[in-house]
């Protein structure tokens, strides 16, 4: 029911946070949903493997105070949706009630904060088997056409988007 959504991105691997953009942008308009380019925040700084704390409380506060806030934020990966979680909580807001998050990947850290995380688990084993499948196939033919793999994603719904 969140209609809306911003992103909060941060550096990952690779093109990876490039892709995630593209698929919010794409779900966002086939759901005839408005995208607020002011919503997407720069790529979050990073130190090592954590982000700065104080860069996305920095962030969740411009995204939360405008008299035009969004009532739902999606997070590139779930250690960063647990810091937008802190943030947010910090600031005062109630989750979900006042603004829904959401992390990708289905990490540990999602069901170690209150309320635990929505997140999308990714299955990366069957990525890791079905890369290696496309690399023995290239090896055995370096010939073949460059090939996009897709994989199924499932959304595991938790208290961070669902008032219960």
């Amino acid at each position: 029911g969140r209609k809306k959504i911003a992103l909060v991105r941060s550096l990952l691997m690779g093109n990876i946070v490039t892709y995630r953009e593209s698929g919010f942008l794409e779900v966002m308009r086939a759901n005839n949903l408005p995208v607020n380019f002011e919503w997407i925040t720069p790529n979050i700084k990073r130190n090592g493997e954590v982000i700065d704390f104080n860069h996305v409380l920095y962030h969740v506060r411009t995204l939360v105070n405008g008299a035009n806030r969004p009532d739902a934020i999606m997070c590139n990966i779930d250690t960063d949706a647990a810091m937008v979680l802190k943030a947010v909580l910090s600031l005062g807001l109630r989750v979900p009630e006042d603004i829904a998050i959401t992390g990708y990947y289905n990490l540990l850290a999602s069901q170690l904060v209150t309320p635990e995380l929505t997140t999308v688990e990714t299955f990366p084993t069957d990525i890791g088997y079905s890369a290696m499948q496309m690399l023995a196939e290239r090896i055995a033919d370096p010939h073949l056409p460059h090939t996009k793999l897709y994989t199924p994603a499932e959304v595991i719904v938790r208290k961070s988007t669902t008032v219960f």
